[in-house]
């Protein structure tokens, strides 16, 4: 059964088929819902969160009806008659265990493993949404990327003709022209293999997103991205406990309890039954005399010996729990330095993408001038190309970097276990716009 959380992404997921300009959180949430590797870890999280009452139910009495019809012949060995006797039976009886403390143990061993599958399945759409990303961005750059391709193949063009046209007037050499030409054709070469790329990233997305119509928006890079800079710098102190850890911990928990559990096996066991049994017979013979038994029975067991089983179990749990706590040790080590590392790239980032925006303004202003200059004739086709082709350079540099902003953010909001921040990274996009 679907639960609460699935059911409003249904209805959000129609609200994204109408919409023109896809976000980031938005195909995050398809992701969700189309992912079958996050479905799968939902469907182990409610499975075992199911045997939490298999477990639980073994305390409880356990009652069974049962009934039978046997027909015999017997041959008296005393005259050698034939004696034929049918016989029906209908018992109950009640199973009830008093103590055991094995099942108690299995009872907070599979909570502990319910608590794990929980936070694996969150740990899932964690990595799904680094991977959604992680594509959804390198679509954007390789759209960016194949705009400035072009914008430098247009320079390297009107730089041919412009060569083409001195060479005649014996102002130019063919060598210059044919190292521009060689430049060119490597272009057109690298133009291809681009588009090749960003089909590759389209149809990894589709994976991702499900097969409906949307439009991605570009990154903005008129906008001032300051207060959405600042607002990701804000949530880099919300510190919570990785999921990561909190995963190693619970192993190491289950794993304790795992060798609580081996020594319940030198422990006694208490249950109680009791049974009821009616006979109905067509010829009562010494075989079957009863009209009805009952019995009720107290039974209390006391291993003594079993071979070495228990105190082998014993041994193994006690290297399980070692095991498991050099792998707490390890991931929080870990957790430390890939926090660090991310927040000194998050910052490098983030400098270098203040500076590129700045870069990027100037080369506007840069094509401005040229254009003016180009209009009245004071500046060539080549000269108006080339200012383009920095304009786009600066662009492709400014998203470059701006991806690796992102990518440590995204991987501190992991370690930080705080991903409702993720949803500032919509604040950097927007509709297509040309430029």
């Amino acid at each position: 059964m679907l639960n609460l959380r699935i059911i409003s992404l249904l209805f959000l997921s129609v609200w994204y088929l109408n919409a023109d300009t896809l976000l980031f959180s938005q195909a995050y949430d398809l992701a969700i819902l189309n992912s079958n590797d996050v479905k799968s870890s939902h469907y182990k999280y409610l499975s075992n969160k199911e045997q939490i009452n298999q477990s639980q139910a073994k305390l409880y009495p356990q009652v069974d009806l049962s009934g039978y019809y046997k027909k015999s012949e017997y041959k008296s060995g005393y005259d050698g008659s034939m004696i034929r006797q049918g016989l029906l039976n209908a018992s109950a009886s009640l199973n009830q265990v008093i103590y055991d403390r094995s099942i108690y143990q299995g009872i907070a061993i599979q909570e502990l493993r319910t608590k794990y599958f929980k936070v694996d399945n969150a740990l899932k759409e964690q990595q799904l949404a680094v991977d959604v990303f992680e594509t959804y961005l390198n679509v954007l750059k390789s759209e960016n990327k194949i705009k400035s391709i072009e914008v430098y193949m247009q320079y390297q063009k009107s730089y041919i003709d412009m060569l083409e046209e001195k060479l005649k007037k014996h102002l130019a050499n063919t060598m210059d022209l044919l190292q521009v030409k060689v430049k060119y054709n490597s272009s057109k070469i690298d133009l291809k293999k681009e588009k090749q790329f960003l089909d590759v990233y389209l149809n990894q997305l589709k994976q991702y997103v499900g097969d409906i119509e949307y439009e991605l928006p570009l990154i903005n890079i008129d906008n001032n991205i300051t207060n959405a800079l600042n607002s990701m710098e804000n949530n880099l102190d919300l510190k919570k406990e990785s999921l990561a850890l909190i995963e190693s911990k619970l192993n190491l928990e289950a794993t304790a309890q795992d060798l609580d559990n081996a020594y319940s096996g030198y422990w006694p066991t208490v249950s109680f039954q009791a049974s009821y049994s009616k006979y109905s017979t067509d010829t009562p013979t010494i075989d079957a005399p009863y009209d009805y038994t009952n019995f009720a029975m107290l039974t209390v067991n006391i291993p003594l010996y079993s071979g070495g089983y228990t105190s082998s179990k014993i041994e193994s749990s006690k290297l399980d729990l070692k095991s498991a706590k050099e792998e707490y040790e390890s991931v929080k080590k870990q957790t430390t330095v890939e926090y660090e590392q991310n927040l000194v790239l998050f910052y490098a980032a983030k400098d270098s993408v203040q500076m590129y925006q700045e870069a990027y303004q100037s080369a506007k202003e840069y094509v401005k001038s040229v254009e003016a200059g180009y209009k009245y004739g004071l500046k060539s086709i080549v000269d108006l190309n080339d200012a383009r082709k920095d304009l786009y350079d600066v662009k492709y540099n400014y998203i470059d970097n701006l991806y690796q902003l992102i990518d440590a953010y995204i991987n501190i909001l992991l370690i930080n276990n705080n991903f409702d921040g993720v949803k500032i990274l919509d604040d950097i996009l927007k509709e297509k716009q040309d430029l």
